[in-house]
Formats: structure tokens, C-alpha cells, sequence
């Protein structure tokens, strides 16, 4: 009896050491080998018309909220109903973001409007489901990027350039690099990298760039391809040189320029992307022209906004920056589009982007 127990222990430990060895060589074996099967699925471009309405319905409250500790409704129910009493009594410079809050107030149905003066209405009602309050972290990101551009608006409000409205492209570079890294930015530029179809070996040109994108824009083309940015903002142009640097992307290229100038082309791209730039443009047909000039036969424009101008809360979060000029409308940038001779592909209109091709 005590054999045949001793002989069962060592058939069993045969067993597990014949386990523990095929565990061994499964560790071993190339993740290459399976690669077909773990393609990741391209992030849907729907991810940013969610995070943006999630993000919205968040960050409503606290957008009303900066009408209560401005003064502003409280001057409203006082008779100081037009933007010019207001800034007058509060002693805010800026006049125009005065303005500009209270057309987003009324847009949302909280201030009603007679000619140039305008009156509380008797509430409105916000809601939020369960959904909205659990985020992930591309969205809590967003809040998160949102809420700092709020708190600037009461010391923009006494003037744009006060040292703590710090949104300043040039002037707060160092803030915008660290926003610029955070995951929804980051997911933006893959979902358009995706729309894009960019890969190893185009040329791409970021219209645009900032501190960040150019650089992920790089890393797909490879050193066989071209990327290329333009920034207006010198400071962002040399953080954005100090990242190609740290990234050992040589291949990238950074200037300082206005891409609202004419621009001379050595060589044609495939891919040019406008993202997030519309707002700060004072004559976006120049722009397009240039891309016209530029591009390839069927190459690409991409152009992002935040929804095309159909939610408020962005718009006023572009307003706070220095540099803005007007929120655009997809009509508006359609028609302008077409003025430039770029045929317009609407497949993402629902989702802020744009894709514009160059013909024949």
C-alpha cells in the first residue's frame, strides 16, 4: 500500500513539473507570434462628443456659479443689466468677456435678452444621472482641464492679461504644456491620427501645434516620413523644440509662425491638421488656401473643434483666452472650405471634425 501511495507522489509531482515547464515556454513564446489577434481597436471618434456632453454636464454648475461670486446676476437684479453697467460698476476692464458671459448665460436659457439689456429668468433646472458622475479618466481629465480655465475668468474679467488669468498661449506656455500632455488631449490625437489613416512614412504638417502633438504625429510617420509644426506662440515653439529633443524624434521640425500668412512650400504632404486652432483665427481662408497650396493630390485636411459651436461652455472657454477671436459655425467652415477649392467629407460632423481633400 505505502509503494503504491509513494508512486501516485511521484507521478503527481511528474505532473506538476511537466506543468510548470510548458508554463515556462508559453512565457517564452513571442508576442509577435500573435500579433494579428491583439490589433487594437481604433478609439471611435463618438469618445469625444461623450467626454465633451459628460464633461459639460458637469462643469454647467460651476460656470453659473462664476455669475454669482462676480456679482454679475446680483448687479442684474440691481438694474445693471447691459455689459457696459455691469463693467462699469464692478470695474471690470473687460468689457467684452462681460459680454460674452452673459450671451453664454442666455444661449442656456438662464438670462433673457431685450436689445442690449438682459434679465434673469426664473431658474432653470439642471439634472444629472448616475452616468455622469462616474468618469474615466480621459473625462475626468477634461473637468479637471475646464475647471482650471474657469478660475481665471474672475481675474480676467478685471483684465485679460492679469497675471492670475493665466491662459495665455505665449505668456503661460509652461501651463498649456503640462494641459496639453493630459489623456483626453492625448486621445484627441490619436482619434485623429485614425480619421487620418496616418502611418509610417507620410508628411505631416500640425497647423497649429502647441507643446505636444507634433510629437505624437512624428512618432507614427517614423524617421522615413516628415513632421512638421507652426505655432504663432514663440515660448510654445521652444518647449515643443525641448520635447522633439527628450523624445529623440529628430525628424520633427518646429518654427514660430502666423499660419495665417502665406506659406511657401518645399514639399507637399499628405496629412495637415487643424486642431482645436479654429477659434483663434481671424481669417481661416488664408489658412485653408494654404492647405490647398500644400497638400497632395488627395491629401488630407483634418480639422477639429469642440462640437462646431453647438455647446456654449466651450465656446466661453475659448473666449477666456487672450487670443480668441470668434467660435465658427460647420457652415461657416464649410463654406469657406469650398471658397478654397478642398472638398469637404462631413462623416464626423456630430463629433467636432471636419476631413477636407484636395483633388485633382
Amino acid at each position: 500500500m505505502e509503494g503504491r501511495v509513494n508512486e501516485e507522489l511521484l507521478l503527481l509531482k511528474e505532473i506538476v513539473e511537466n506543468n510548470r515547464k510548458l508554463i515556462e515556454v508559453l512565457k517564452t513564446i513571442s508576442r509577435e507570434e500573435f500579433q494579428e489577434e491583439i490589433i487594437p481597436t481604433p478609439v471611435s471618434t463618438r469618445r469625444i462628443r461623450e467626454s465633451l456632453i459628460k464633461a459639460r454636464n458637469i462643469c454647467l454648475g460651476s460656470l453659473i456659479q462664476m455669475g454669482v461670486v462676480t456679482n454679475i446676476f446680483s448687479g442684474i437684479t440691481e438694474g445693471y443689466t447691459t455689459a457696459e453697467s455691469i463693467a462699469s460698476n464692478y470695474g471690470y476692464r473687460n468689457r467684452k468677456l462681460v459680454y460674452l458671459y452673459l450671451k453664454t448665460m442666455e444661449r442656456y436659457g438662464i438670462l433673457e435678452r431685450d436689445g442690449e439689456e438682459f434679465y434673469l429668468r426664473n431658474g432653470i433646472k439642471l439634472e444629472l444621472n448616475k452616468n455622469d458622475l462616474v468618469l474615466d479618466k480621459v473625462t475626468d481629465d477634461l473637468v479637471s482641464f475646464i475647471t482650471a480655465m474657469l478660475r481665471a475668468f474672475p481675474y480676467a474679467l478685471l483684465d485679460e492679461r492679469h497675471p492670475m488669468a493665466a491662459v495665455d498661449f505665449n505668456k503661460d506656455a509652461d501651463l498649456w504644456s503640462i494641459w496639453l500632455e493630459n489623456e483626453w488631449f492625448n486621445m484627441t490625437r490619436e482619434i485623429l491620427s485614425n480619421v487620418a489613416n496616418l502611418s509610417s512614412g507620410d508628411y505631416v504638417l500640425d497647423l497649429g501645434c502647441g507643446t505636444s502633438s507634433l510629437i505624437h504625429y512624428a512618432k507614427i510617420v517614423g524617421p522615413r516620413g516628415k513632421a512638421v509644426g507652426l505655432d504663432n506662440s514663440k515660448n510654445m515653439v521652444e518647449i515643443c523644440k525641448k520635447k522633439i529633443e527628450s523624445n529623440r524624434v529628430h525628424w520633427a521640425k518646429v518654427r514660430k509662425e502666423n499660419i495665417e500668412s502665406i506659406l511657401l512650400f518645399k514639399d507637399k504632404y499628405d496629412v495637415m491638421v487643424l486642431s482645436l486652432t479654429m477659434p483663434f483665427l481671424q481669417n481661416p481662408l488664408r489658412v485653408f488656401n494654404n492647405a490647398n497650396r500644400g497638400l497632395r493630390k488627395d491629401g488630407k485636411l483634418i480639422i477639429f473643434t469642440k462640437l462646431f459651436s453647438t455647446e456654449p461652455l466651450y465656446d466661453f472657454i475659448d473666449s477666456l483666452i487672450p487670443s480668441f477671436v470668434k467660435p465658427y459655425s460647420y457652415e461657416e467652415i464649410e463654406n469657406l472650405l469650398t471658397e478654397a477649392n478642398l472638398t469637404v467629407e462631413d462623416d464626423f460632423r456630430e463629433d467636432g471634425i471636419i476631413v477636407a481633400y484636395k483633388g485633382g
